[in-house]
Order: structure tokens, then C-alpha cells, then sequence
């Protein structure tokens, strides 16, 4: 639940460096990717989990609700990557344009910060429900 989420992060990143390192866009690249991917994180970090959600500290798990999103996100993901991809491979100029390296850095700022925040909150989950039992224990 924490790997997979700064996987996917380190994957944007390294997608960005590896398609503009040579040039004069990959600040702007970045600084997009960095802004998208914060406000999305403060955004959904601010929304609770719900009630479904739960860790059991005894088994140190998590327990979650069955759902098509995660896979949805994953292959949107990599869907998105393999557009880009082939865009970069067939040579296109649209691809070096600064309005589009914008747009691409901002969803792939999307996805990163879609997966951190759900990571996050599922840590927050964790930490709030040991300082409950914490709590009770002493009481």
C-alpha cells in the first residue's frame, strides 16, 4: 500500500528526466509535476477514509474495500506513459512543445498525487488507530 504508490511516483519523475533532461523544459516539467502533485495531495489528504477502511494491529493489515479504481488508475497510468511514449518514438513535434510538456508532467502530477495521498491516509489510519488502542489500554 506504500510501495507501489512512491514506485509509481519515482516512475513519473524518472519519465520526466529521462524524456527532457537534455532540454531546456525539464524545469518546467518538474515545477508542473511538483505543483499538480501537491495540491492533489492537500486536496484528498483533507478527505476521510471511509468507515470500511480499518487496520487490525494485531495482524498489522489493512483492510479495504474491493474496488475497480486501483486497477483503473494503474493501467491509466500506464496507458498514459505508453501514449507518450509512442508520441516521443514516432518523432512528433508536439511532444517538445512547452504547452504540452505541461500538460503531460500535470497528469502524470495527477497520478503521483492521487497515489501518495491514498498511501498517506492509509498511514494517518494506521497511526490513529494505534493511538486508539493506546488510548483504551490506558484507560
Amino acid at each position: 500500500m506504500i510501495i507501489l504508490p512512491i514506485a509509481i511516483t519515482f516512475m513519473a519523475i524518472t519519465a520526466l528526466l529521462g524524456q527532457y533532461s537534455a532540454t531546456d523544459l525539464l524545469i518546467s516539467a518538474l515545477l508542473s509535476w511538483v505543483l499538480v502533485c501537491a495540491l492533489v495531495v492537500w486536496c484528498l489528504t483533507k478527505k476521510a477514509l471511509p468507515n470500511t477502511f480499518q487496520y487490525d494491529i494485531e495482524l498489522g493489515k489493512f483492510y479495504l474495500p474491493g474496488s475497480y479504481v486501483p486497477l483503473a488508475m494503474y493501467l491509466g497510468i500506464f496507458a498514459f506513459k505508453f501514449i507518450v511514449g509512442l508520441m516521443t518514438g514516432m518523432q512528433m513535434p508536439i511532444v517538445n512543445e512547452f504547452t504540452f510538456v505541461l500538460v503531460i508532467s500535470a497528469i502524470y502530477g495527477l497520478f503521483s498525487g492521487v497515489f501518495l495521498s491514498s498511501a498517506w491516509r492509509l498511514v494517518q489510519l494506521r497511526i490513529r488507530t494505534i493511538k486508539n488502542v493506546i488510548e483504551v489500554a490506558k484507560n
